[in-house]
């Protein structure tokens, strides 16, 4: 911790098993998988006291999701298309965890296995992708040129789970290949809560060559930061990469975490 912050470092060991159990079946064109599990988590100390401590908690439930495609005769145009293929994968999961056997405020908050606790989701998604066929260094490749991804949780003990509002935030990933250099991305959370865009990342991408690739972007979380993020890759050989990172933070005045 900062020192101005007044508070002693901690350090902590921890050891955290997590078994999960699934047996997929398909009825038609759907795929059911039914799941279970049971993790346990060894502390040697908790967040006021030095005694060790063990956790416990069950995971249940199930996940249904199916696949849709049509393939459409086209060429040509602004991304260079050849042939063009439609995949829509719908998916809902629902998730309980019970009997979690303490508290996560007993826990000093390090990771997010600390924040394990009793919950109940109920989550819906719709992923889009569209293919076409590029050639890329010498070589004609399958290639998803547009990936969206929408996912939108429900919390059917909000009161516990959600500040009380039962629907949760609506999650907005996409990744559009302009062309087989330049790609786009971006995600968004729109809280329900709040009102309000929660989070908010966007990046440009530029891919130099297959060992060089340069990115400018943009990360909002609400009330937390307002960044511009800027990354270099460089894959020198097979076993060597340099990485540079970098961003600017305009609610706290200055740069944010500078990585090589």
């Amino acid at each position: 911790f900062d020192e101005n912050l007044g508070l002693n470092d901690v350090q902590a060991t921890r050891v955290d098993l997590d078994h999960l159990v699934t047996a997929p079946f398909r009825v038609g064109f759907v795929k059911f998988a039914p799941f279970a599990g049971l993790r346990y988590t060894y502390y040697d100390q908790g967040r006021i006291t030095d005694d060790d401590r063990h956790r416990v908690g069950f995971t249940w439930g199930a996940r249904a999701a199916a696949e849709f495609s049509r393939t459409f005769d086209v060429s040509g145009g602004l991304f260079g298309l050849d042939g063009l293929r439609h995949i829509i994968l719908p998916e809902i999961e629902y998730r309980r965890v019970q009997h979690v056997s303490r508290d996560q405020e007993d826990f000093v908050q390090l990771a997010a296995v600390d924040a394990f606790t009793e919950r109940e989701e109920l989550v819906f998604g719709l992923r889009n992708r569209l293919q076409t066929f590029w050639e890329i260094n010498g070589e004609r490749q399958v290639v998803n040129f547009f990936d969206l991804d929408l996912e939108w949780t429900l919390f059917p003990n909000a009161d516990r789970d959600n500040f009380g509002e039962t629907l949760g935030n609506l999650d907005f990933d996409l990744l559009w290949r302009l062309s087989p250099q330049i790609l786009y991305v971006l995600d968004f959370e729109y809280s329900f809560r709040l009102d309000t865009m929660e989070v908010f990342n966007t990046t440009l991408g530029w891919e130099v060559n297959q060992d060089r690739f340069l990115g400018l972007g943009y990360r909002r979380f609400v009330d937390v930061n307002d960044v511009i993020l800027g990354i270099a890759r460089w894959r020198v050989d097979e076993r060597l990469g340099l990485i540079a990172t970098s961003g600017y933070d305009f609610v706290e005045d200055r740069a944010q975490d500078p990585r090589l």
